[in-house]
């Protein structure tokens, strides 16, 4: 009986209102096939292999351990540029084999530093996988005394590794850091009179650490909103990244604003920066100089700006007819019992299960924006 009753399910289902195409859906395609193509064959994106380097300005502070070990500076970048790949590859629902094998590296390699721990948390904790072990670790190395984080093995007290910590941890690992308040303050006092943060102790603001402080602010803004201090450190960052980054700056620090700005829910005030992040993309969908970093942090704003990133379209939707979901996850491009979530069932445009044995359509009217389906 059901299966005599899949025509009309079928019709029923092609007939809902289709969704317009997001407005960065052609950067987001391009940037993401360019990325996809220069993925390594252990799963990793970067120059681990052939010992070549991305210029990352400040992006990270990388402690090298012994001065010339060029082995070693190339595994951090190529472990850094892993990290950006798969966040933006999540941010925009992409979660084919190419993102699985890119996560499956990380959790393989040694995250060594504050920076690739809290990332590590953060790309961990929506996948759905455990953050426990890594949590611990982040937990333990916070500066005895002060409750927060600092830069290497110096530990100077760093406003950009306390933001990338208090962020993940608040965000995916709250039993391991039941109070943030600490970490906080820190952050409040450590704001330049300018309205930035530096990267440690510096009296010149820093994009990138304004950027996850502001990220992690917002974060615990969320957690208590009645803190008035907290919602004015919040405005004079993100009004010192609105009067400072110009559409001539970098691809970098355009798309780390632009992402902020966004999440702070100002997405007017981030348009200059992202129509200008689409005139630099080139034809073969990479910025920069082939950049992956670059076209990295371009997918993930992208991403933001058109809503991907959403909690509710990460929802996992149930697909109960294995038949079904194999034959959606092939459409897709994806493992056959890949799990779905609402986004990536906006994707699907075109199914064709013909004499699958699909039995049960349960889940499909997530579809959103399918137009033909055979059964």
């Amino acid at each position: 009986r059901l299966a005599s009753a899949l025509p009309f399910l079928v019709l029923a289902l092609l007939s809902l209102p289709q969704h317009a195409l997001a407005a960065y859906s052609t950067q987001i395609t391009k940037a993401s096939t360019w990325l996809l193509s220069k993925q390594n064959a252990d799963g990793s994106w970067g120059a681990y292999q052939s010992e070549t380097a991305e210029d990352f300005g400040s992006q990270v502070y990388i402690n090298v351990n012994a001065a010339g070990n060029a082995s070693y500076y190339a595994y951090v970048q190529t472990y850094l540029l892993t990290l950006e790949t798969v966040d933006a590859l999540q941010a925009a629902n992409l979660r084919s084999s190419n993102y699985y094998r890119g996560l499956t590296w990380l959790q393989n390699n040694s995250a060594d530093n504050t920076d690739f721990r809290a990332r590590l948390i953060a790309i961990l904790g929506l996948s759905g996988s455990s953050v426990s072990s890594l949590a611990a670790q982040l937990r333990s190395t916070v500066i005895s005394g002060h409750e927060d984080w600092g830069l290497g093995s110096f530990y100077l007290r760093s406003p950009l590794d306390t933001g990338l910590a208090l962020y993940s941890m608040l965000s995916f690992a709250p039993p391991f850091f039941v109070d943030g308040t600490a970490a906080v303050n820190y952050l409040k006092s450590s704001q330049l009179s300018g309205g930035g943060w530096a990267l440690s102790s510096e009296a010149v603001p820093d994009i990138p650490s304004t950027v996850w402080v502001l990220k992690a602010l917002l974060k615990q803004q969320q957690i208590t909103p009645a803190d008035t201090s907290l919602n004015t450190a919040i405005t004079n960052g993100v009004n010192t990244l609105k009067n400072t980054v110009s559409a001539g700056d970098t691809v970098v620090v355009k798309a780390l604003t632009a992402q902020v700005v966004l999440m702070a829910g100002q997405a007017t005030a981030a348009q200059p920066w992202l129509a200008s992040l689409v005139t630099q993309q080139a034809t073969n969908g990479s910025f920069g100089s082939l950049s992956i970093h670059e076209t990295a942090l371009a997918l993930r704003v992208f991403a933001a700006a058109d809503g991907l990133d959403t909690s509710a379209n990460r929802e996992s939707i149930l697909i109960p007819d294995a038949a079904l979901r194999n034959a959606i996850n092939k459409a897709l491009g994806r493992n056959a019992m890949d799990n779905l979530d609402r986004a990536e069932l906006a994707k699907l445009t075109v199914l064709n299960a013909v004499n699958l044995g699909i039995t049960d359509l349960t889940g499909l009217e997530n579809a959103i924006n399918l137009t033909s389906a055979n059964f």
